[in-house]
């Protein structure tokens, strides 16, 4: 099998949907856990650093009671040379306005967001700064000689700490899901494998392999208990054919000889007879032909039905097959008037058993002579992708599309067809010699508007 089949069995297995439909929630579920955990990480890391200023405000005011700028500004300095970090910013401004302590750039950009401040009047609202170099969070509060301090704290670094976390935690979920879906992309090959293997037994017993069987292997898994149930009812259907085929074959045997004395009786008794006796002795002579020829239609459709007859697939090519056919049928088609003609492209091959092709094609050919005399029949072989279309075409009545599943099976006959004789097994026959062939039949050629009369082609597996 190419590779691109496999890919595409494989995938469509049932156990890999089922895993990848596992897989993919668990992807969303933890994409969702992803973002969830991220922003409940980013809303307690803020969370925690106010807390952390309002912690240093509060020693601020312990240490200094927030009264002059320089008893602030000597507390900061002390502060930067036993305890510096980085994350933290302080900013300290006079009675004039002047920045004593802090960066001027981040100052710059914070002053937009403090309304104007006095010592009796200083509205003190959350301040939060993002630029491309820093993320603040801070606060002020106002000193008794008219100074401001503003305790802030740059959360870019811890975040891009604890950003890691949830990203960390998701690719590693990934990775299991990846090797969970490997796994499941494992366990399918497995059971394609299984599955195909039970396909092949059927096809080969289809084929008329009696021997082939299920493998069950040394598991004693769904699949074995599958297989050996399976060959239970294959050997059980062996028997019943077995059973069928003697009983047949005995009804046939003692049928033969009663039917065949009758008939020389009969013909016996017409040459001592004259006048309506005579004819009506002929009448049954007659009918005891046909019911001999029936026994035996009926006989062989049962053996291609079930595969018990002598078949092998050649490489075949379509249009010498069609001659053959109608270089037999030739002097019955004159005397009905008819035209046969062959239209088969050239090196249109197929793969089948001879025998039962001509078979099957002498009855569609029969049936056409029959409902359609004095008109052209067309014996038809064309190319259909990888298949072979080969069969007849009438210029007759025709079956209605309705109507075509009645005319399939055995013994049905349409209502105008009574006048003519025939015992319904015809198109039955046919349907099961393609079959047989693991193929079908069809009603009309693929490329074709509405054409008066009736085509029925067998579509068979073509050869190159």
């Amino acid at each position: 099998m190419p590779l691109g089949n496999t890919v595409r069995a494989l995938l469509g297995t049932s156990s890999f949907r089922q895993t990848g439909l596992i897989v993919l929630a668990f992807l969303l579920v933890a994409l969702a856990s992803v973002l969830l955990s991220r922003y409940l990480i980013e809303h307690l890391l803020r969370a925690h650093v106010t807390e952390i200023i309002l912690s240093d405000i509060k020693t601020k005011v312990q240490s200094t009671n927030l009264e002059r700028v320089d008893k602030v500004l000597q507390l900061l300095r002390h502060r930067e040379h036993f305890d510096p970090r980085k994350e933290r910013e302080s900013f300290l401004v006079d009675a004039s306005g002047l920045l004593l302590v802090g960066d001027e750039r981040l100052y710059s950009d914070l002053k937009p967001q403090l309304p104007p401040c006095s010592p009796t009047n200083c509205p003190s609202p959350p301040l939060s700064l993002h630029t491309d170099t820093a993320d603040l969070l801070g606060m002020r509060v106002p000193l008794q000689d008219g100074g401001q301090y503003i305790s802030a704290y740059d959360i870019r670094p811890m975040l891009d700490k604890v950003r890691m976390i949830p990203l960390a935690a998701g690719s590693a979920l990934f990775a299991v899901l990846l090797a969970a879906l490997l796994i499941g992309l494992r366990f399918s090959s497995l059971t394609l494998r299984r599955v195909d293997a039970i396909n092949r037994a059927l096809a080969r017993y289809s084929g008329g392999c009696r021997d082939a069987r299920v493998p069950t292997g040394p598991h004693n898994d769904e699949f074995a208990r599958l297989g050996s149930e399976v060959n239970h009812a294959l050997d059980r259907i062996d028997r019943l054919v077995e059973e069928v085929r003697s009983t047949s074959g005995h009804i046939a045997h003692e049928l033969r000889t009663p039917l065949t004395r009758l008939q020389t009786r009969l013909v016996s008794l017409a040459d001592q007879t004259r006048g309506d006796v005579h004819d009506e002795l002929l009448s049954a002579v007659d009918e005891v032909g046909r019911i001999y020829q029936l026994s035996r239609s009926i006989l062989r459709l049962g053996e291609i039905e079930t595969g018990r007859c002598q078949h092998h697939a050649t490489a075949l090519d379509a249009g010498r097959l069609l001659q053959e056919v109608a270089d037999y049928y030739q002097p019955l088609a004159e005397q009905q008037q008819c035209v046969l003609r062959v239209d088969a492209p050239a090196s249109c091959l197929l793969y089948g058993d001879q025998a039962l092709l001509f078979q099957a094609l002498s009855n569609l050919l029969d049936n056409a002579l029959k409902y359609a005399p004095g008109q052209p029949i067309d014996l038809l072989a064309r190319r259909d992708g990888s298949h072979t279309l080969i069969g007849v075409r009438d210029h007759g009545p025709g079956i209605a599309p309705a109507e075509r599943a009645v005319a399939l099976q055995r013994f049905r006959r349409l209502h105008n067809a009574h006048d003519r004789p025939g015992d319904g097994l015809g198109l039955p026959l046919v349907k099961a010699v393609a079959e047989l062939h693991r193929g079908g039949l069809v009603f009309t050629l693929p490329d074709s508007g509405p054409v008066a009369g009736l085509t029925v082609l067998l579509r068979l597996r073509g050869a190159t």
